[in-house]
């Protein structure tokens, strides 16, 4: 799992959705994105699963949000 930008655990009927970049304070980019909506698509049909809770890598917090360079930012040239 090592290397994966979200990890998806699960115990019983609870699951933990981890956005796994420590090093970045979890900030959103692109493989992160990808890897929660395949987290949220895969826990969609686990009829197990009653519970989810996000959780952010490195215990400094959830996530940092986007920057500029991963096109997470606002306005830009048009505004």
């Amino acid at each position: 799992m090592a290397g994966e930008a979200v990890l998806l655990r699960r115990e019983g009927p609870v699951a933990e959705v981890v956005l796994n970049n420590p090093d970045r304070h979890n900030a959103l980019s692109g493989a992160v994105l990808e890897g929660l909506h395949r987290a949220v698509a895969e826990l969609a049909v686990d009829r197990q699963v009653r519970a989810v809770v996000p959780h952010g890598g490195g215990g400094r917090g959830l996530c940092a949000g986007g920057g500029p360079e991963e096109g997470g930012g606002r306005g830009g040239a048009g505004g």
